[in-house]
């Protein structure tokens, strides 16, 4: 698989006359946060804790779908570690260590600090209007400046070996609520391999018409989805609030008698809604701030504008045939 990376991402917006105040709080924030206040730090992590209860009890299909990309992607099992299941354990933990070990606790603070806190790694992406950045130079010199440059060499971590704690075909999570999220999923396609973005058509209208009318209509759930990811070929499914949780397995099983009965008798009227729809999705519209957040993240994950066309252009020649 190719190397995973992680990138914490610190964002602000700001008038032009205000950017300089606008870097001087986030360098302070990076910078000078002190970690010495044990009673303010334990109130966090127990608000933390005590929200992702919460969170796991109101949103659960979000938890069940990282906790299956995690089985098969080092990405997905990194994602789940800093805001899933993982983390929640890992609250509980940091809770009683805070009693039981404050010293080591504040070390551990200050060195992470150390390590994601380095010029070598900065990445700064600015959007702005063509005089805004003649305005905001100077002082974005200076943010640069500001910021340490360490020396040391960073060990990186074996998240492949960590992801063997996975076993058996599944798990299941009981949590205090009379409804189910049911999720189900597994890699279509490996790392590399070339996809069609009819495969993405295929995933929106299987969402928006059997899923919804079996899990949602029939079964009484609130939600019914699924997700495809091309880069990395992870296809999930998940329900929200459902009642049910083998009959829903089963509907998910059912999905490919459905695709190939779709593939025999979908009208011209129903694929061009499909296809429409996922054009929609692609070229929805976005705020400034957006559209420079989101070519800072294709430029880092190199999905360039050639390839983002060539999708655009397999999708709008999406056929039924793609749907068996």
């Amino acid at each position: 698989d190719p190397e995973v990376v992680s990138n914490i991402f610190v964002r602000g917006k700001a008038t032009y006359a205000k950017s300089a105040e606008m870097f001087e709080v986030i360098g302070d924030i990076l910078l000078n946060t002190k970690f010495d206040n044990k009673d303010k730090f334990k109130q966090m992590v127990l608000e933390t804790k005590a929200r992702m209860e919460a969170q796991v009890v109101s949103s659960g299909h979000s938890y069940a779908a990282g906790r299956i990309g995690a089985r098969y992607m080092v990405s997905e099992f990194v994602e789940e570690k800093m805001r899933g299941i993982d983390t929640l354990e890992g609250m509980r933990k940091l809770a009683e260590e805070v009693d039981s070990n404050w010293d080591a606790v504040q070390a551990k603070l200050e060195r992470i600090r150390d390590l994601l806190v380095d010029r070598r790694n900065l990445i700064v992406n600015l959007s702005a209007e063509d005089k805004g950045f003649g305005a905001v130079q100077s002082h974005l010199n200076d943010y640069l400046d500001s910021m340490p440059l360490r020396t040391e060499d960073v060990k990186i971590q074996d998240w492949k070996a960590e992801m063997n704690k996975f076993s058996g075909v599944g798990e299941g999570f009981i949590v205090p609520t009379q409804v189910n999220y049911v999720g189900k999923g597994a890699p279509l396609f490996n790392v590399g391999e070339t996809t069609s973005g009819a495969a993405a058509v295929v995933s929106r209208h299987l969402r928006t018409s059997f899923l919804w009318d079996k899990i949602r209509v029939v079964g009484g759930a609130y939600g019914a989805m699924n997700s495809y990811n091309p880069t990395t070929g992870m296809f999930k499914y998940v329900s929200y609030r459902d009642p049910n949780l083998m009959g829903t397995l089963q509907t998910y099983d059912e999905t490919p008698d459905f695709l190939r009965h779709a593939a025999k008798e979908m009208s011209p009227t129903t694929l061009a809604n499909a296809v429409i729809g996922m054009i929609g999705d692609m070229d929805a519209p976005m705020a400034p701030d957006q559209k420079g957040f989101t070519s800072m993240d294709r430029w880092l994950c190199g999905n360039t504008d050639e390839m983002r066309q060539e999708r655009r252009e397999q999708v709008l020649a999406t056929t039924a045939k793609d749907f068996a």
